[in-house]
């Protein structure tokens, strides 16, 4: 009798401890569909976070050690189209002209609308690709999106530079379909946003905001030297910050394509467990509606050109414009207007003192 008792008691606790490991293993279960799959993240968090303060680095390096040489090729090209209208016989159709000779009002007039084209013409050309890259960036990764605004930056710094050395070639109203190029990949701007993107997918929340400050550092410290090393390289030769900054955009493309993994992983995942890793807050939804839905809605009997039109048309469609998004786009209008006037800052100077370009 003791004999039985004991061999029930051992059946029942070992039923229990069956039980007991199917219910761990259905939690566990749970807990494995609920974790964010590991392919979501970039791969090695440190590698890419290296990654993108080296890509920010080069290109800031070469746009803004451009700032002064553009004006100076800008303003050569106003004052070889003054004289070669107006005064022809002067000098040599082309030739060179000292740059003290290139003060004059009519001259400077020229030179100002030049630099209001040029960057007004940009601004708005970055500012109508922005939200397509952006989307495209969703599909298909923040590494593509940056391959092609360093193509696009190579194509716009090259046509200016060679528009601005080969006159006689090329008229003066070129100039103004050079901004077209940054429709590729967008300008800085789209850089930066890209940047922030592969940073945000490759670390975790706690490091959000210490690796943002990193790379804004990283950005501002290359302002204070790119500004000064232009200057001394056009004082060399005009045509030497030009090389110089090509070159550094084309070397960017190489971090760019050692950054690792699949940004867009995340963001692809079924909205369900996007939702369950979202905080519980109210205020917490997408920027954009979900765009394949409207797509596979609304244009998927249209032709190809029609859904190449619809996919710039879409996201404007669909933007909330809500109180963050106007002071945001209020922003983005403050800061193209702010650095557009620094040109005509340096322009002025250089007018009102007889300063070259270069000590400016």
């Amino acid at each position: 009798m003791n004999f039985t008792n004991s061999s029930t008691t051992e059946g029942a606790d070992s039923d229990r401890e069956s039980n007991s490991e199917s219910f761990y293993t259905e939690l566990n279960g749970e807990a494995d569909t609920m974790t964010p799959a590991p392919t979501a993240k970039m791969g090695d968090p440190s590698s890419n976070k290296w990654l993108c303060c080296i890509i920010m680095f080069v290109l800031v390096l070469a746009s803004s050690s451009l700032e002064a040489p553009t004006m100076q090729l800008l303003e050569n090209a106003a004052c070889h189209e003054y004289y070669h209208r107006y005064e022809p016989g002067k000098y040599l159709p082309y030739s060179h002209i000292p740059e003290t000779e290139c003060k004059s009002g009519p001259i400077q007039a020229y030179f100002a609308m030049l630099i209001t084209i040029t960057s007004v013409g940009a601004n708005l050309v970055e500012l109508m690709v922005q939200l397509p890259l952006g989307i495209l960036a969703d599909r298909r990764g923040g590494k593509l999106v940056l391959l092609l605004n360093i193509l696009s930056a190579v194509l716009y710094w090259t046509s200016l530079a060679v528009i601005g050395f080969r006159q006689d070639l090329f008229p003066i109203w070129c100039y103004y379909i050079v901004p077209f190029f940054l429709s590729i990949g967008g300008g800085p701007r789209v850089s930066n946003a890209m940047l922030f993107t592969v940073l945000n997918d490759s670390i975790s929340l706690e490091q959000r905001t210490t690796a943002f400050s990193l790379l804004e550092a990283v950005a501002y410290t290359t302002d204070f030297f790119a500004a000064s090393i232009g200057s001394t390289l056009m004082s060399v030769g005009l045509s030497l910050p030009f090389i110089c900054s090509v070159t550094c955009f084309a070397v960017a493309s190489i971090p760019t394509l050692l950054l690792s993994g699949n940004p867009a992983a995340t963001r692809n995942r079924p909205r369900k467990a996007q939702l369950d890793e979202s905080p519980d807050d109210p205020g917490f939804q997408p920027l954009l509606d979900d765009v394949e839905e409207v797509r596979s809605g609304s244009t998927k009997r249209l032709s190809i050109g029609n859904r190449f039109i619809a996919l710039f048309i879409e996201p404007w469609t669909s933007f909330p414009f809500n109180k963050t998004i106007v002071l945001c786009l209020g922003i983005f209008t403050l800061i193209a207007a702010a650095k557009t006037c620094v040109r005509f800052l340096i322009a002025y100077l250089s007018q009102r003192y007889k300063w070259n370009i270069a000590q400016v």
